[in-house]
């Protein structure tokens, strides 16, 4: 399998899945809208920075920008929804108004963000910039090269920040780590499936229960935030204390 073609392909086919979540959840940005979105980005990014020759520099850093500006817009998003699932019927009813607040504050700025970073006219112009690269080698050289990297930047990873002195700052860089090595083996799966697979299966393990550390992490912030609102009668020691009911 020739590596320019496969870059191109799949380039062009996570740029043509972002796309189509950025207009699904410029619609309607309910949770599954914005996870897929998040998602898509992601494995966008990792198509950039692995296929680097499919898209010209000049677009490419475009390209980052705006996803990276929307990322961080559908985070916020992301993690409000998160603290309600998580918190669900246990909140009172001035912490979940707060909550549903900030949800709709968010999911506007994310609207406009979409509407700003990612204007159809520029989607269309950038997926014809879409092209083969001038690399005429092999895709599985490619992947050998790719992924050994990314694997030994994990393993790096776990070794450095995980240990006694951890911390979800920590956890959260190899959570990272373990992310892109995914959405790396996923780009070159066809050329080795069952070999993908496997590895798939063990990465997003590790990545799911780090990924539930950082959602609990982060809904603590939320929460912290709604709380500050809705309790403020309470003093901070114990403002905790009636938050969900029994």
């Amino acid at each position: 399998m020739e590596y320019a073609s496969l870059a191109r392909t799949k380039t062009l086919n996570n740029f043509e899945r972002f796309s189509k979540e950025v207009a699904r959840a410029t619609d309607n940005p309910d949770a599954d809208a914005v996870h897929d979105l998040r998602v898509s980005i992601r494995r966008l990014s990792q198509a950039l920075d692995v296929f680097d020759g499919a898209v010209p520099a000049g677009i490419r850093k475009k390209l980052q920008k705006s996803t990276g500006s929307i990322l961080g817009a559908a985070g916020d998003v992301r993690d409000l929804d998160i603290a309600r699932e998580l918190i669900g019927d246990g909140a009172r009813d001035g912490l979940a108004a707060e909550l549903e607040a900030d949800r709709a504050d968010a999911a506007g700025r994310l609207q406009r963000r979409l509407a700003k970073s990612a204007p159809s006219a520029e989607l269309t112009a950038w997926a014809a910039a879409i092209t083969l690269p001038d690399d005429t080698g092999e895709a599985a050289d490619k992947a050998r090269s790719v992924l050994a990297d990314s694997a030994a930047q994990l393993l790096r990873a776990g070794e450095r920040e995980i240990g006694q002195r951890a911390t979800p700052k920590r956890y959260h860089h190899v959570r990272l780590a373990a992310k892109r090595l995914r959405y790396q083996v996923e780009l070159f799966r066809e050329i080795a499936p069952k070999q993908a697979d496997v590895l798939l299966k063990s990465v997003a393990k590790l990545q799911g229960v780090l990924g539930d550390l950082n959602d609990a992490v982060r809904v603590a912030d939320q929460v912290a935030f709604a709380l500050a609102r809705a309790l403020t009668v309470l003093p901070a020691a114990t403002c905790g204390f009636g938050l969900l009911r029994h």
